[in-house]
């Protein structure tokens, strides 16, 4: 489950949020991705 988090492209969540590491980043792009395919 972790490799999925480390893996994904976080640089939008990175320009937002520079002081979160590109982990937390990853999991943000993730849980906001999902959000928008369930509106």
């Amino acid at each position: 489950m972790d490799d999925i988090f480390l893996n994904y492209p976080a640089e939008p969540e990175r320009l937002v949020r520079p002081h979160l590491s590109p982990r937390q980043c990853g999991w943000l792009s993730v849980r906001r991705i999902i959000s928008l395919r369930e509106s």
